[in-house]
């Protein structure tokens, strides 16, 4: 806490004594977003900060927070180009999908969910199946997510990939599968209870040699 308050007490001292366009410059707010010894929250808001203002090659440092050691800055890089409304978002999005940090990797998915294409349904078919979105046997939660996007409007095409995933042990995954199957057959099945209609599902679909 003693670092902490002398390390605010300093950082005050100094930008008190420049002028504000100095304090509020891309090359102020970019040294504020790099500083490790400032909180989350503070280096956060510079980094925003500083995309808005960013221009010409300074784009290229405001980038390179998708390498940043720290798993919040990475995060607040996407934000930051959210934030800009430029299309580069999607670009590091599909890079951050695969970061060891289970919080960007959502934050990226859900980008991703916007743009809405045939890349993004190979791309969240292939990462439901990598080892990082599992805690152990157990799905992480960021697999529900990119499934229920799956499902929102599946092809026939991807029908035996929806079969597979309605024989996981996962009964969460397995239900929001059966959502997909429904509307490929235009089938409903009336279990009471959502293990009734996986067991009806997987019934179906062996019937049908799925």
């Amino acid at each position: 806490m003693k670092i902490f308050l002398t390390v605010l007490l300093l950082s005050m001292s100094v930008f008190s004594a420049l002028p504000e366009n100095e304090t509020t410059s891309f090359d102020a707010q970019y040294k504020l977003a790099k500083n490790i010894n400032l909180p989350m929250s503070s280096r956060w808001k510079a980094l925003l900060q500083a995309s808005e203002i960013a221009e010409g090659d300074q784009l290229a440092k405001v980038m390179a927070f998708s390498k940043d050691k720290d798993w919040f800055m990475r995060n607040a890089l996407l934000v930051a180009l959210d934030k800009m409304g430029t299309d580069i978002v999607y670009d590091r999005a599909k890079e951050l999908l695969t970061d060891k940090s289970l919080v960007v990797r959502s934050a990226a998915a859900d980008i991703l969910i916007r743009l809405n294409n045939t890349d993004v349904r190979r791309i969240f078919s292939e990462e439901l199946s990598k080892k990082y979105n599992f805690n152990g046997s157990a799905s992480l939660w960021i697999r529900p997510q990119m499934l229920k996007h799956l499902v929102e409007n599946p092809s026939a095409e991807e029908r035996g990939f929806f079969v597979q995933i309605l024989h996981e042990k996962d009964q969460q995954m397995a239900a929001i599968s059966t959502q997909a199957l429904e509307k490929l057959t235009g089938i409903r099945f009336s279990g009471k209870t959502k293990t009734e209609i996986i067991s009806q599902w997987k019934s179906y679909a062996q019937q049908k040699k799925w």
